[in-house]
């Protein structure tokens, strides 16, 4: 990449006043931006699935270009006597899919996998959380919130019913309006106040705007745009209390708004 000079950063604040001006009228729901095109490469989603038994879709994830991890329960096995149990570590998946039963009887015996979704919601509020079960109307009377699931997969679908709803989630890293209809559920199930959303709302904006801009009008390469925007101080995030608190730094909260 073509080493930045002191005129890049120039461009860069221009570039940055501009989107933050337009955000203000500009809504998530009426951008048409494709989020996987903004830097020219197609995102390769992680999905972790935690089932005791044998998931049967994960070839056609795979085939369909997703990085597919099994994990046969929520925590690690106990290999010696007096080991503690250790939750596995889940934090670099961008999906996960759990069994509702047969997983994480460890530590939830009676819940099962409806207590490992709110462990795993308390823990990762903004993964995308999915359900998976046989039985979808047992869920909603165990588990305290149903805002802590995303979707819910049934295990007696065929395989193009499992690939529609699959693809239709997966939105959520395509579309705009998908992933900012994400976002605002998951700042909403935190009881983040409408003021702190509508500015993640301009942030979120800004973000694509300005992506879009740099990519398209100003022919910068998808390193240089990606670069600057993490790196540069006037695309930090404003970082509320109730954030700061499940440990999220300005440029995860960036790359939480963008998904690249």
């Amino acid at each position: 990449m073509a080493k930045k000079s002191w005129f890049d950063g120039i461009k860069l604040n221009i570039y940055t006043w501009i989107v933050k001006y337009k955000s203000n009228k500009i809504y998530p729901e009426t951008l048409t931006i494709n989020l996987e095109n903004l830097l020219e490469k197609q995102r390769k989603l992680k999905v972790a699935i935690i089932d005791d038994e044998s998931f049967p879709w994960s070839d056609a994830l795979e085939s369909g270009g997703a990085k597919v991890s099994i994990f046969n329960d929520y925590c690690k096995p106990i290999t010696q006597a007096n080991q503690k149990t250790k939750i596995i570590d889940f934090s670099n998946f961008d999906i996960i899919i759990c069994d509702v039963r047969g997983v994480g009887s460890t530590i939830y015996p009676t819940l099962e996998g409806v207590g490992v979704i709110g462990d795993l919601r308390k823990r990762y509020p903004f993964h995308v959380i999915i359900a998976y079960t046989g039985n979808p109307g047992a869920i909603s009377s165990k588990l305290k919130k149903n805002e802590c699931l995303d979707m819910i997969f049934v295990k007696d679908w065929e395989l193009e019913d499992f690939l529609f709803n699959f693809d239709k989630l997966t939105e959520i890293f395509k579309h705009p309006a998908a992933r900012w209809k994400f976002i605002r559920k998951r700042l909403s199930h935190l009881d983040i106040g409408e003021k702190e959303i509508e500015m993640f709302r301009r942030s979120f904006v800004e973000d694509v705007l300005l992506v879009n801009m740099l990519r398209e009008k100003f022919k910068w390469t998808p390193e240089q745009t990606k670069e600057l925007i993490l790196k540069s101080s006037k695309r930090d995030i404003v970082e509320c209390e109730t954030l700061v608190k499940f440990g999220l730094t300005g440029v995860q909260i960036t790359k939480l708004l963008i998904a690249l």
